[in-house]
């Protein structure tokens, strides 16, 4: 079985708008091609499972799935249009339910002595994960696909974004720690899957490299059979899944449960065409029809 994770970046229906300024709609040409490219690559690569982020309307994957005789599902949108989506065969339909799954608040965990962070307020979670549960051989596999937070900065509505040198480094502050904060309530929910006896496979782009400490949120556990395993660790290609500023980033990866992983039997990169973007002038990369991350799938052995 062939499962994949790819972030194709900002597919907006035609006539809808990317940012929230709303200039330049989607031209309707440009969304069409866009799909046609992402669709041939799905049908050459003949996919079981494919979990996409960066989805801003329902028509593109609707399209494609119907174009690939697949079927399809949707998480809950954040106040951007952003969601995440998959796409799966309809031979699998009778196998696969799927869920939009939200964290709710997040409260912040104690810091130094326990109950010190009480009187802080819980953080809203901005977007769903989409869960996509799979019983397959006698067992149950649980997928969950999410897009974790840019590494942008996270500006207050006052700061003084062009002279307050200070307000920056705050702002960034902001983001490592809603991302963190993220991590942590992923790792909460997988802890409960795999003690509910279910195997589990983490997928998306993480906006974090595979290796960097602060995705032991996710994968680490003071129990062996909690713990996660980064199927990238190993990878003898290139493990490229992002360019920025001419650097190579692993930001899109796959992690399965301990009883996942011996099944696991190929991992691939689609990385060959990968552009960085990083360098165009601002907008300019609305109007690529290809993607600035790459695909990456496994290939495992769901029998027993």
């Amino acid at each position: 079985m062939k499962i994949a994770t790819y972030n194709v970046r900002n597919l907006y229906d035609p006539g809808t708008f990317v940012d929230d300024e709303k200039k330049d709609a989607v031209d309707e040409g440009f969304f069409n091609r866009r799909v046609e490219h992402f669709t041939s690559i799905f049908k050459e690569l003949d996919l079981d499972i494919i979990c996409l982020q960066e989805i801003g309307g329902e028509q593109g994957v609707r399209m494609m799935s119907e174009a690939l005789s697949y079927e399809c599902f949707f998480a809950k949108p954040n106040k951007r249009g952003i969601r995440m989506a998959v796409m799966y065969k309809k031979s699998l339909s009778d196998s696969i339910s799927c869920e939009s799954v939200s964290f709710g608040d997040l409260p912040i965990p104690s810091i130094q002595t326990r109950g010190d962070t009480n009187a802080l307020l819980p953080i809203a979670q901005r977007r769903d994960i989409l869960e996509i549960t799979l019983k397959n051989s006698g067992k149950t596999i649980s997928i969950n696909t999410f897009h974790l937070k840019s590494n942008l900065p996270q500006w207050l509505s006052d700061d003084d974004v062009e002279n307050d040198a200070n307000a920056y480094t705050e702002a960034k502050f902001r983001c490592i720690f809603y991302k963190t904060m993220e991590l942590s309530a992923l790792r909460k929910h997988t802890t409960k899957l795999l003690q509910n006896g279910k195997e589990v496979i983490l997928l998306g782009d993480y906006n974090e490299n595979s290796s960097a400490s602060i995705m032991d949120i996710l994968k680490a556990s003071q129990k062996d059979e909690l713990r996660l395993d980064d199927m990238l660790i190993g990878y003898q290609g290139d493990r490229t899944t992002h360019m920025h500023r001419g650097n190579g980033l692993t930001f899109d990866t796959i992690l399965v449960s301990q009883g996942l992983k011996e099944k696991v039997t190929s991992i691939t990169i689609e990385n060959k065409n990968l552009r960085d973007y990083s360098q165009l002038p601002w907008g300019e990369i609305e109007h690529e029809v290809e993607s600035d991350h790459a695909m990456v799938w496994i290939d495992f052995n769901d029998a027993d």
